[in-house]
This record gives C-alpha cells, structure tokens and sequence, in this order.
C-alpha cells in the first residue's frame, strides 16, 4: 500500500506525517493488501479564519474498483482526519461485500438443467 500525504495551507510536520502513515495502516488493515494507494489532501479552506475550515480528503485506488473518495471538514484537522479515514474505511468495507455478495449469489435459473423432470 503506498501513502501519499499532501498539504495546502497546512503545515504538516514530519512527526504528523509519520503519526498519519501508522493511523491508515490500522485503520485499513484488515485490507491493506487489497488497497493500492491511499492519497491524503490536506487543507484550510478559509485560512485563518474560524469555523469548520479544515479539510481532509482521503482517495483510496483498489485495483478493479472505482476510486473511493472521502472528503471530512471540521474545525480540527485531527477530526477531519478521523472522520474522513473512518468513511472510507467503512466505504470501502460496504463496496468490498456487495461484490462478495453477488459473487456468492447463484444466476436466477442457473440450475434449471439440472433438474430432471417425469
């Protein structure tokens, strides 16, 4: 899984960025192998300005899916952040079971030759 974190705006220490790279191994590990790609875009939409301005984009590539994006604003990158990794997380989880699903769901007829008949 390759992680890519991007600020705007923002000053992202290292430390953060390191913080941030442990914080997505574990929120998608139980599909890490399946995920490509996670893209962290970080901003401050209104500068110094208060309320909800920080931004937190979250872009996972899996390989024969659509992308997933997720984009958090809230007044705290830590919550942006927070929010932002639990939906695609849980995005991602509800994508991955629908596929299963219809994998697992026999074709409405497709034993219809096997049935022997008098």
């Amino acid at each position: 899984m390759n992680i890519s974190v991007n600020s705007t705006n923002l000053d992202i220490s290292e430390q953060l960025k390191l913080e941030l790279n442990q914080r997505i191994k574990s929120t998608f590990s139980r599909i890490n192998d399946r995920i490509a790609k996670v893209t962290i875009s970080l901003k401050s939409i209104n500068g110094p300005k208060a309320g909800d301005d920080k931004e937190c984009k979250v872009k996972l590539t899996i390989p024969g899916l659509h992308a997933v994006v997720v984009t958090s604003r809230k007044d705290k990158v830590g919550k942006a952040i927070s929010t932002a990794l639990r939906t695609a997380n849980q995005t991602v989880l509800r994508k991955l079971k629908k596929i299963q699903s219809k994998e697992r769901k026999p074709q409405v007829g497709a034993y219809d030759s096997q049935i022997e008949t008098d």
